[in-house]
């Protein structure tokens, strides 16, 4: 996996498959950010079917993707005990180690029917600017069916001087009045506006919108990366490395499995992975957090001087041919597995280097746990023979 703006954290890819394969993950641990987002989620009633519960879904979406150093809120219209009105269901925080307890919080929400908007914009923007909290980005997602509202233009035009930026996703089912009213909305603050008609497309709204909230995992100065060691991807490489502009921030797996010979200089207190890589399951994963998108002088990018230096594409083939599948030469093996019944099946096929099966040989194999000590290894031979060239056991 490649970094850029938008990848690891910066895109999204926490709490996915694609993060578990890495030899890196997004749970960034460093707590001085040249940035972080504040970000507030409006959310109105719709006639929706499911709407409730689409909505919940969405929020926690938008606040699973934030890093820990980003702050959120949530608020509603509140028919309910509470003396109805606009609240916060969720206060405006930072989500630092709360984020399980947010997510909880939104399992609660129920929200009611606007009779009007103007007092939700104005509890947003009171927290959006204070100056305490030193935000870099401040955003707004208002969800609504349009109806019932008229937002105030000089209360969005102080959202829009403030650097408030609204996001509106209309789900009205009342007419194109209510999208045109939505689409002003976020027009007059310098959102984008969106009109949906399957409550499917949802979260990936909720997530992109969220990605340009959190600029915390993202490092865009320049720096000079350090090669720690020359291994693997990074076998013979110079020192010093060309400088790098940018990066997105990463913490090393903790396993003894993650190799990181390319890294930051001190950002704060931490040092943070460029290249890192391992072997996951029978592969192999490799992560530079940097990005590869510099071509010739047409487009400038992170890796800029990288890519005009001679260790460029060396470094890429090395990356490349490190991360395949090994290639063996004279006997060549291929491993299945099935899993039946509670055992697990393996079939070694042995063939030379004419792909002719070979009889008669001893075939071993080893076997280890997910924890991958030494004690738990066990050895294995593979002693039946059920055709020309093909093992079991």
């Amino acid at each position: 996996m490649i970094g850029g703006p938008q990848s690891f954290g910066a895109g999204g890819w926490q709490n996915t498959e694609v993060e578990k394969a890495l030899p890196v993950t997004m749970d960034i641990k460093s707590m001085k950010v040249e940035s972080k987002g504040g970000l507030v989620l409006m959310m109105h009633a719709s006639e929706m079917a499911e709407g409730n519960a689409w909505q919940r879904k969405i929020a926690k979406l938008a606040i699973e993707k934030l890093s820990p150093f980003d702050m959120v809120g949530m608020l509603y219209f509140d028919h309910g005990p509470r003396g109805g009105g606009h609240q916060w269901h969720i206060p405006f925080q930072q989500i630092g180690n709360r984020r399980a307890s947010l997510l909880a919080l939104v399992n609660t929400m129920e929200p009611g029917d606007m009779p009007d908007v103007d007092p939700a914009f104005v509890k947003a923007h009171a927290e959006l600017t204070k100056p305490a909290y030193e935000l870099g980005t401040r955003h707004i997602i208002f969800i609504s069916d349009g109806d019932h509202w008229v937002a105030s233009p000089a209360l969005l035009n102080r959202l829009k001087a403030d650097k408030i930026s609204c996001t509106t996703v209309c789900i009205t089912t009342h007419g194109q009045d209510e999208v045109k009213k939505m689409a002003a909305v976020a027009k007059a603050t310098g959102g984008r506006s969106y009109h949906i008609k399957d409550p499917s497309e949802l979260p990936a709204i909720y997530i992109k919108e969220t990605r340009l909230v959190s600029q915390s995992f993202v490092h865009e100065k320049a720096f000079q990366p350090l090669l720690a060691e020359r291994t693997g991807p990074a076998e013979g490489l110079p020192r010093p490395l060309p400088n790098l502009h940018g990066f997105v921030r990463t913490s090393k797996r903790p396993s003894p499995l993650v190799g990181v010979p390319i890294e930051t200089p001190k950002i704060g207190d931490n040092q943070f992975p460029i290249l890192a890589y391992w072997h996951y399951g029978l592969g192999k994963s490799v992560a530079f957090t940097s990005d590869a998108r510099t071509k010739g002088g047409d487009r400038i990018y992170w890796d800029r001087d990288w890519a005009n230096s001679d260790m460029y594409g060396k470094f890429w083939e090395q990356a490349v041919d490190w991360s395949l599948r090994a290639v063996d030469s004279g006997k060549h093996l291929q491993l299945t597995t099935e899993q039946r019944d509670g055992k697990i099946r393996i079939v070694v096929k042995v063939q030379d280097e004419n792909k002719m099966p070979i009889d008669g040989v001893r075939v071993r194999a080893g076997i280890s746990s997910p924890s991958f000590k030494e004690r738990e290894a066990r050895k294995l031979e593979l002693r039946e023979q059920t055709t020309s060239g093909v093992f079991e056991a």
